[in-house]
């Protein structure tokens, strides 16, 4: 999956619905946690290994180490097996020495620290970046690292015309006889219907791999289902089927960066689609059958088959800046496996495979405990009415303002003696909201002159404008109330990857 199908979900108990792409952080969430979910789905946050934590563990075995040995100068006990004569004779005749002995142990001390630091500081300013170097070589997806500025978006032009003469999407079912077992019937079936996805950056002119993903054949005309963020970066494509050692090239037709949803077509190739089901319909407990083409081993493992079944239907999960629902899925899922489908026991499509959360938490020392069980997909009745939209008319376009606020309460803002409202938490990158002055901690409290804590239309009303319209907004500010136009903008130029 590319980007490591990025991992992450929020609690979705204090986080409101928002399909405008408005998202609550979850208070529930320590910074760092929150902000490894946000990644990605396409992959885990770099974690170095914790060097403050290990630096403080052998500084404290150290500490323990000379502890005893200065002891056993300075206690008594050693003599009393002697007479006291002797006794008083160590500590009248031997004082000098005692001292150029506690001088010797403090320059050991003094010159271990130093040694302690330089390792720290060579360890954490060399074999870190050593280390993440590698892995960033050695692993064939980008990722993002949270403790850097985020980048700005990719706009992905379209290489393909609309067809507004399609209305229709989706193929027949397969015939299956064994109702006991449909996994073969299916996988065989549907073998010349999943393709293998490779996408190619230009580099000095000529192609290089930039990542490898999964589709799955939604028209006869050879237009293809997969991820946004498997194709968002590439120059060219070419797909693969099982069986089939060519490489046919695809162009892009067009996407929707915040659904993480995209098209290609594939000309001269009859092709046959996949039968689309309903995500609606979808009950938790059923089958979940997963084809895609994972990464490994350095070759192509297109077709590759796993079960499990469906976990949970309508989880909400925070992604690309705003509130979504999955279907939740214990079935394995790999990198690679991004934009393939999520087939029932029918061998109909009822999801488009996103997601896999690497992280479930983390132990008392810190270092991250890895998840089994956790993928996602995009439902599918959600990702064919998207994907007929683009096919018919290109690129979606997304209105927004490309802001992150939390919800405060009556009871919440009385506590923080502020008022009612939406309160900005972060700004997306190019948000019309930063651009017309508005600042982190700006409490929004009306939206055309309409009070937010009385009718909350805020979302609504930014959904029903176009691209190039204005907004007028009200926040309090530090016990002022300030008045701002923004101008509304499409989300899809606001997402990070």
């Amino acid at each position: 999956m590319n980007h490591s199908d990025r991992q992450f979900e929020q609690n979705s108990k204090s986080i409101q619905p928002d399909p405008a792409g408005y998202q609550q952080p979850n208070r529930n969430i320590q910074g760092s946690e929150y902000q490894s979910y946000e990644n990605g789905y396409g992959q885990a946050p770099y974690i170095p290994p914790y060097a403050p934590s290990y630096y403080y563990q052998q500084q404290m075995q150290w500490q323990n180490g000379y502890a005893n040995p200065y002891q056993q100068y300075s206690s008594p006990q050693m003599y009393t097996t002697q007479n006291t004569q002797a006794y008083y004779h160590y500590n009248t005749q031997e004082t000098p020495k005692k001292k150029g002995r506690t001088l010797t142990v403090l320059a050991i001390i003094a010159g271990s620290l130093a040694c302690l630091i330089v390792v720290s500081l060579f360890f954490i300013g060399v074999l870190i970046p050593m280390l993440k170097e590698k892995l960033e070589s050695d692993y064939p997806y980008a990722w993002q690292d949270w403790n850097e500025e985020l980048a700005e978006p990719i706009i992905k032009e379209d290489d393909y015309p609309p067809d507004s003469s399609i209305t229709s999407i989706g193929g027949s079912a397969p015939v299956i006889e064994n109702t006991i077992n449909p996994v073969p019937e299916i996988a065989e079936q549907l073998s010349q219907s999943i393709v293998g996805i490779d996408a190619y950056m230009l580099e000095d002119g000529e192609p290089s791999l930039y990542s490898r993903g999964t589709g799955f054949v939604i028209h006869e005309n050879g237009y293809i289902l997969t991820n946004y963020h498997v194709v968002v970066e590439g120059d060219t494509y070419t797909v693969s089927l099982e069986g089939d050692d060519t490489l046919y090239e695809a162009k892009y037709v067009g996407g929707d960066a915040t659904t993480d949803l995209a098209v290609l077509k594939v000309d001269g190739l009859n092709l046959k689609p996949v039968a689309l089901g309903s995500s609606e319909n979808t009950k938790v407990g059923e089958m979940a059958i997963a084809v895609g083409n994972p990464a490994g081993a350095n070759a192509n493992l297109t077709g590759s088959v796993t079960v499990g079944y469906i976990s949970y239907v309508g989880r909400k999960l925070s992604y690309n800046g705003s509130q979504q629902e999955f279907l939740q899925i214990d079935a394995a899922i790999n990198p690679g496996n991004s934009g393939g489908p999520l087939l029932n026991s029918k061998g109909e499509a009822i999801g488009v495979i996103t997601l896999k959360s690497l992280i479930s938490s983390y132990d008392e020392y810190g270092y991250p405990i890895n998840s089994e069980g956790l993928g996602f997909a995009i439902p599918i009745d959600t990702a064919k009415e998207i994907a007929l939209e683009i096919i018919r008319n290109g690129s979606l376009k997304r209105p927004g303002i490309g802001i992150l606020y939390l919800e405060l309460t009556a009871e919440e803002a009385a506590e923080q003696n502020v008022v009612q409202g939406k309160q900005i938490q972060e700004f997306m990158a190019n948000s019309p909201a930063e651009a017309a002055g508005l600042e982190l901690g700006d409490i929004i409290i009306k939206c055309n002159d309409v009070l937010l804590s009385e009718q909350d239309i805020l979302v609504q009303t930014i959904q029903s404008l176009q691209l190039g319209d204005t907004i007028k907004l009200t926040v309090w500010r530090e016990g002022q109330e300030l008045d701002f136009i923004v101008t509304i903008a499409d989300m899809n130029h606001m997402v990070v990857y």
